[in-house]
């Protein structure tokens, strides 16, 4: 699904302009962590496209479930 169809809650659409805002275009990281199907994966494809700019790398961390 193209992230122009997604439904972005205002959250996370406040998340996104302050991590655009405050720490890509400076310089810097972000780490997005939460429960499984939280919606970590469509945060960082909702940054990524705003990103098109912006030289961004992602990487991916798991942890086995207890």
């Amino acid at each position: 699904m193209p992230t122009e169809a997604l439904y972005v809650p205002p959250k996370v659409e406040n998340f996104c302009w302050r991590i655009e805002q405050a720490h890509l275009r400076e310089g810097g990281f972000a780490l997005i962590h939460g429960r499984t199907r939280s919606g970590k994966s469509v945060v960082m494809r909702l940054l990524a496209s705003a990103s098109h700019d912006w030289q961004t790398s992602r990487g991916v961390i798991h942890h086995p479930p207890e």
